[in-house]
């Protein structure tokens, strides 16, 4: 045996232990996002009639949208390194293991697994940017500038995506490696701008909060650290932390090869794999939150109302005063 076929084995062997303990992570992800969804979906309260209302229903349209296509991707993320492990060790070919390599990459079924695994991961990671936007744009519903910022953010994120399908598709190396970034860019981008914006909303209620409680001295039920931690689910701000940590890891791997894998490869695989999974608890987590009224829409809803109370009390007060002063004239 030559020190090169040496080497390409000792490549092969790491792909595949790489491989293999990524698809451990992904089934544990798998798993705790199978009982994480399911137990939401249990525990969905249905009006009097056994229906649910209509926010019920859009939330249940986003946590099965999420799970349906999460699934397919865990069976054909699954497919891929057997695919790979047949080809490479089971199937002798005469050029020996770097022919037998050559052969495992150049299947069909690989490119097929490969390009759905991209089509499904773009199409769960808009998803859920959409949830998020959602979630700002419910909050500054009276707001059309805040609405026009969120309108042209999704479809921008919406253009990328689709670009990017289409270029994994075409198989286009310049054009796929520049839309990857383009898209994990544009999200975490479009993540950060409804994260901002839902924490500005959450300290106006925390300050409208304050004020009305403090000349009764009275606590709030939510300790601190629940406060931040339902500020952090709802607003996205851990989803846009592993997004940080994904592009991280690309940043720095970007000049790897892939026959030859080096051992930032493995974090990045598990990264990525927590940012797809991450991605689909989000909207179950944000579900979880309305089911419970412990997100910081139902507080800003009663801040528009207070505000909305108070502007009519000051035109009433003022119509008083005005027919008060009209009537001394007259007098």
């Amino acid at each position: 045996m030559t020190p090169g076929e040496q080497t390409e084995i000792e490549n092969a062997a790491s792909l595949i232990i790489e491989s293999c303990f990524s698809l451990i992570v992904s089934c544990a992800l798998y798993g705790e996002s199978y009982s994480k969804t399911s137990m939401t979906l249990i525990q969905i309260e249905f009006d009097s009639k056994g229906r649910p209302g209509p926010m019920k229903k859009a939330m249940l349209c986003l946590v099965l949208s999420t799970f349906a296509m999460v699934t397919p991707y865990y069976v054909v993320y699954q497919g891929s390194p057997l695919i790979i492990i047949k080809h490479e060790l089971m199937v002798s070919l005469p050029g020996g293991i770097k022919a037998q390599i050559t052969a495992a990459n150049s299947q069909l079924l690989l490119k097929v697994f490969s390009d759905i695994i991209d089509c499904l991961c773009n199409s769960i990671v808009l998803l859920v940017d959409a949830v998020i936007v959602w979630r700002a744009w419910a909050m500054f519903m009276d707001s059309k500038t805040v609405k026009l910022l969120l309108v042209f953010l999704v479809v921008v994120d919406i253009g990328v995506t689709i670009a990017d399908c289409v270029a994994d598709t075409k198989n286009v190396m310049f054009w796929t490696v520049s839309l990857d970034w383009a898209q994990i860019i544009v999200s975490l981008s479009v993540n950060l701008a409804a994260t901002c914006l839902i924490a500005i909303r959450a300290w106006q209620v925390e300050m409208h909060r304050r004020e009305s409680t403090r000349p009764f001295h009275m606590r709030t039920r939510k300790t601190q650290v629940e406060e931040v931690l339902i500020l952090l689910v709802e607003s996205g701000a851990i989803y846009a932390l592993i997004q940080i940590a994904s592009l991280t890891t690309r940043a720095l791997d970007v000049g790897a090869s892939v026959t030859s894998p080096t051992p930032l490869a493995a974090v990045r695989s598990i990264i990525d794999q927590m940012y797809l999974y991450s991605a689909c608890l989000n909207p179950v987590a944000i579900c979880v939150l309305v089911q419970t009224r412990s997100t910081y829409y139902e507080h800003s809803s009663y801040l528009d109302e207070s505000h909305t109370l108070a502007l009519v009390l000051s035109q009433e007060n003022q119509h008083v005063f005005t027919s008060e002063g009209d009537s001394a004239d007259d007098y």
